[in-house]
């Protein structure tokens, strides 16, 4: 808050040459104490340490001990047998209250790499009028006022807390926790902070159940905090206050760094409320400029920051660079009075090899000083960071807002919180600002500031220097609000919160998220009634605008390492949409759980993670449908299993509706190890008998297996327990039911005897078509570092009549298509296996030795399979180590949706999943990357060359972050016209096998019409000389009739034009516009030419409509 009496300064340093000369001041640094800190050394030669933020001598002192790796224990040891206190310790750190005279003897230590002053807490800083401007006064009309919800609030002293409950500004039944060293009702520094934070959370949430957490200097306070509130079962805790330098500020912090203690408790379910910090104007951030020598230059000419310093008050600085964890350079911070030659103090550790970070406090004794100056050192190295400058109490000569958001508001998962006058809505000048050091946009919203409190009196307008100012009194607005979310929704988690507070926000600033008001002002919105009481309140009564439904789903499924299926749903439409997870015992379909997930704003995703949710039970199964109340939604499925070498991975898509004919292309029984089960979920609403027809690849008598299942509730086939079937065979099944019906199936070869666990699954096919589209297959390929990969193509006739499927692969980035033909028609409802290690994929051929007339040649490829009758396809992506799946694409669009894309997530080792984009008819693609984290957009445009494909790797698209997830929407093109795409996402994790593939969502209305392409072109014909048997084929893919009459198809090199007559393509038709041969068959259509028409050494024929449009493309010889 502004009345506090501390001026900290942070300085953090990240990317920049350092060559500037000084421009005044001193030309070297003052001398280096290699284990002490400056300001230590000061208390030890004057024996005065203001201790708590007051003065005067005193004879021991808080600090930081830093020690060599695995010195921690006998450090310990020799602290105790100093006299010291052990406040808290983490390896390689100790934080301990030590004598004054035992400092030296401590940092003599050989184990001892430095000692320092403990990370400062730095506080952000009647009823609140931010009650009715946020919208909670309509909330606690209805009842929703913070009851059953506990929350803490956490600060350095809440001084006059009991005269607060004797006026009912804080409620007669508080908690009050001291983890202060007694310092609870110490009015030192500001005393009275915590206790007119604590005065806003009971305006805003009066039933709520309050804690007052008193906590110290140093981070071992606030990790005792954390543990007292999980013991207690705290749902919300507010921190107005900061621990600048404690961390890099990306969120990732380790343990015991403020922000690794605040992930640990938003990991237990406490939703983590923290002001951004009041430093928008007292930070400073630049380059470390100039033409030589070691000062920073501020601006040209000036090596300074100057601030008024008033006698009796404390300025504490902050330094940190960007060469996290270990530093490579070496910074120092000095600070001058009158003396502009020698330092009043300042911060000078050996860096290097340590974290890169300095830190001093300096109280102001001095009566005749009034003004201080503060110069930045570079010690060593010739590393370019970027430098931030912090001075909480005054503002600097040259503010930079931008990047002024302190620890922990840093991390993603808190709930950061600016400030905005209560009256005007506007963001205030001192309120900090993203983005975060990685990038992403803080703060997450703002609350009311310059509010009215008992303790520091009534508010004036947006006076910054009456009532109770700055983003200490804007978090506590938050976190009253949080208890009552929580109230109405009990079992969200710290992230639903979040999103609610934030789908909710009213827009401030320009459109959107932004880095000065984050997703808006404080509005709880319309009030959300209570839900009922149980894990199955009432569904709600209004009509879904779409409706996902996820057969298989599991919580530890067979013990701890079990399968466990977190599944992410994004909202593809242009609304947020409010969402409801039904959750139904895979048993009977009865209802388990059916939680609310309001506000999923446009293009983003939420990912359900079910090990977090504790009101469903472990090891158990469950069938689930998400309901969306204003967009439609896609969702994934990510089934997960085991560890290290044992770990096994699959993923299937939601369906949007049922179908009562499904079919499964590749099922078997003990196949090499493998076994299919199928799972069943009945999407209707009466029971029904869902009867699998098995047929065998190799020919022979069906077998027909049956399962009843009630509505909403899934059911198993287990091919291995099915009476009828033969083990080593594969069977091609048709599944009927008189009611909806979505299937799964699930491949896996995971006997304990096996030594390298597979899985994966597919989604069963509702819809076959004339052609199929797969965005990935390979042979023999390092896919992404899986040596020899290889995928095999099932494709199944679901046709009424036998027909002649056939492949056309093209390398992965454009070149030469290869086509496969099968050899004798297949029969309905049979499969083909297409193998490209055998000549013509057939396995009953020789294996393949080299690329050859009849063989694939080795690589990563795309490709189209059509028939004259309509087919279905799966494709398997098969490695010695791992085993992926998915179905091929029979609908495809101008745009697709994919829910869940990331880049590193958990690690350099952790998910990372390369985009397969395949071009249909599009020749170009946008894709819009949106951070799950930030909601930040990064946009990237790819080159298409139909039908071919590209992969594009997370980790070379700029702009994106590792460790981050994605959704991401495709735009495809062609020229100024929409294109068709298909796509798959490849999920891949170091382990085992952490590997699974998904397929994009066809997005928006797929409009049934014709659509007739080029399939085939034998420009080598076998007739002598005159080669009249060459031809170009094409297809009527699409679902309607198509008049060709007046389209032309033309040579590229040799210019030559045919032009249709009368002619209408009926769906799924193939013809051939032979050199000189008619086939009634094929449509009859002939050039009537003597010659060859096309050249053997290369060509391009296109298609054109009437209008001259362009239809479809074939090519050959490099054209």
């Amino acid at each position: 808050m502004l009345r506090v009496l501390s001026i900290c300064v942070f300085v953090v340093l990240s990317g920049i040459v350092l060559t500037a000369p000084a421009a005044g001041g001193l030309v070297e640094r003052p001398p280096k104490h290699q284990k002490l800190a400056f300001e230590l050394q000061r208390e030890v030669a004057e024996r005065t340490f203001a201790r708590d933020g007051g003065t005067g001598p005193h004879e021991r002192v808080q600090v930081r001990v830093e020690t060599q790796p695995d010195a921690t224990r006998a450090v310990l040891t020799a602290i105790v047998v100093a006299g010291g206190t052990v406040l808290g310790a983490i390896p390689g750190s100790i934080e301990a209250d030590l004598p004054l005279g035992a400092l030296e003897g401590i940092a003599a230590r050989l184990d001892t790499r430095y000692v320092g002053q403990l990370d400062r807490m730095m506080r952000a800083s009647v009823t609140s009028e931010g009650v009715a401007s946020s919208g909670t006064n309509t909330w606690q009309a209805r009842g929703l006022r913070g009851k059953g919800v506990k929350v803490g609030v956490v600060d350095g002293s809440f001084a006059d807390y009991p005269a607060r409950q004797s006026t009912g500004d804080l409620p007669p039944n508080l908690t009050a926790v001291d983890l202060c060293s007694g310092n609870i009702l110490k009015p030192a520094d500001d005393g009275a902070h915590g206790t007119a934070v604590a005065e806003i959370v009971y305006d805003v949430a009066p039933e709520a159940s309050l804690y007052l957490i008193c906590i110290g200097n140093g981070l071992a306070g606030l990790q005792s905090a954390v543990n007292y509130a999980k013991a207690q079962g705290i749902r919300v805790i507010n921190l107005s206050a900061g621990y600048p330098a404690s961390s890099r500020g990306d969120g990732r912090g380790g343990a015991g760094t403020a922000e690794g203690i605040v992930a640990d408790a938003i990991a237990s379910g406490i939703v983590w409320v923290n002001a951004a910090g009041n430093e928008a104007e007292r930070h400073w951030s630049g380059s470390f400029a100039g033409s030589g020598g070691q000062w920073l230059q501020f601006a040209p000419g000036v090596d300074r920051e100057t601030f008024p310093l008033p006698y009796g008050t404390e300025v504490c600085a902050y330094l940190k660079w960007d060469e996290w964890p270990l530093a490579t350079s070496d910074y120092d911070v000095f600070l001058f009075g009158n003396d502009p030659v020698n330092p009043v103090s300042g911060s000078d550790r050996p860096s290097t090899g340590a974290e890169p970070r300095e830190a001093f406090c300096y109280p102001n004794l001095d009566p005749s000083t009034t003004t201080y100056h503060l110069g930045i050192w570079r010690a060593s190295g010739t590393a370019s960071p970027r430098i931030d400058l912090f001075v909480a109490g005054a503002k600097l000569d040259r503010s930079v807002p931008t990047g002024s958001v302190v620890e922990p508001a840093t991390s993603p998962s808190v709930i950061s919180v600016g400030a905005a006058c209560w009256q005007t809505g506007l963001v205030d000048s001192y309120s900090s600002r993203g983005p975060t050091i990685d990038g992403r946009i803080k703060p997450d919203l703002l609350g009311p500031s310059e509010v009215s409190t008992a303790t520091y009196g009534a508010a004036a307008g947006c006076s910054k220097t009456t009532g109770f100012p700055g983003t200490s009194s804007s978090a506590p607005h938050v976190a009253g609000a949080a208890a009552l979310v929580l109230q109405a929704n009990p079992t969200f988690t710290p992230q639903q919160v979040r999103s609610f507070l934030m789908s909710t926000a009213r827009d401030g600033g320009v459109p959107g998220l932004d880095n000065d008001y984050g997703s808006g002002l404080l509005n709880l919105g319309p009030v959300t009634p209570p839900a009922e009481s149980g894990p199955c309140p009432s569904p709600r009564a209004d009509q879904p605008t779409a409706v996902n439904y996820l057969p298989n789903i599991t919580k530890t499924l067979g013990g701890p390492t079990g399968f466990t299926t977190p599944f992410i749903v994004q909202n593809t439409g242009a609304v947020p949409t409010d969402l409801e997870i039904e959750f139904k015992r895979f048993s009977d379909g009865v209802c388990v759980w059916r939680r609310s997930i309001p506000g999923l704003a446009s293009g983003t995703s939420f990912a359900a993670t079910l090990v977090n949710d504790a009101l469903l039970p472990a090891d158990s199964q469950f069938s689930v449908v998400v309901r969306s109340f204003a967009s439609p939604i896609v969702s994934v499925v990510n089934e997960q299993a085991g560890s290290g070498s044992r770990a096994e991975a699959m993923s299937y898509l939601g369906f949007s509706q049922g179908a009562t004919t499904v079919w499964l292309p590749n099922i078997v029984r003990r196949f090499f190890g493998y076994h299919t089960p199928i799972i069943i979920q009945n999407l209707g609403a009466a029971t029904t008998i869902a009867t699998a027809r098995f047929v065998p690849f190799d020919g022979g008598a069906p077998t027909i297996a049956s399962r009843t299942v009630q509505p909403g509730q899934s059911q198993f086939v287990e091919p291995n327990l099915e009476p009828g079937l033969i083990d080593g065979r594969q069977y091609a099944v048709t599944l009927t039911s008189s009611e909806p019906i979505a299937v799964v199936v699930n491949t896996q070869k995971d006997d304990p005897d096996v030594a390298n666990p597979v899985a994966y699954a597919t989604d069963g096919v509702a819809a076959g078509a004339f052609a199929l589209y797969g965005a990935y297959a390979a042979k023999n390929a390092d896919d992404s570092g899986r040596t020899n990969t290889t995928s095999t193509i099932v494709v199944q006739n679901v046709g009424p009549t036998a027909t002649v499927p056939a492949i056309t692969f093209a390398p992965l980035g454009g070149g030469t298509t290869r086509r496969f033909v099968r050899g004798t028609p297949l029969a309905p409802g049979a499969a083909w296996v297409f193998d490209p290690r055998y000549g013509n994929g057939d396995t009953t051929l020789p294996f393949c030795a080299a690329a050859s007339a009849t063989c694939l040649a080795d690589g990563e490829y795309s490709f189209v399979a059509n028939a004259p009758g309509r087919i279905a396809a799966v494709v398997n992506v098969i490695s010695p180590t791992t085993a992926m799946g998915y179905s091929a694409s029979s609908q495809v669009s101008a745009s697709a949706g994919l829910p869940n894309v990331t880049r590193t997530l958990g690690g350099a080792s952790g998910w990372t999943t390369p985009i397969v984009l395949q071009g249909v008819t599009a020749t170009s693609a946008t894709l819009a990357w949106r951070s799950f984290r930030t909601g930040v957009v990064t946009r990237q445009t790819v080159a298409l060359a139909p039908p071919a494909a590209v992969k594009i790797d997370p980790r070379s698209v700029p702009g994106l972050s590792d460790d981050t997830q994605y959704a991401v929407t495709i735009i495809g093109q062609r020229g100024s016209d929409a294109g068709t795409l298909n796509s798959v996402v490849i999920e891949l994790a170091d382990g085992g096998d952490n590997a699974m593939m998904y397929e994009g969502f066809a997005v928006g209305p797929i409009a049934v019409s014709p659509n007739v392409a080029f399939t085939d072109l034998v420009f080598d014909g076998r007739v002598p000389v005159t080669e009249a048997d060459e031809y170009v084929e094409l297809q009527n893919q699409g679902s309607l009739p198509q008049n060709l009459s007046g389209w032309r198809i033309s040579s590229v090199r040799g210019g030559q034009t045919y032009v249709v007559g009368t002619l209408t393509m009926q769906p799924g038709q193939i013809c051939r516009l032979y050199t000189n041969e008619i086939h009634p068959e094929w449509c009859g259509l002939s050039w009537g030419r003597a010659g060859p028409q096309w050249n053997n050494t290369g060509d391009r024929a296109n298609l054109f409509d009437a209008s001259g449009k362009w239809m479809s493309s074939i090519g050959y010889g490099g054209f």
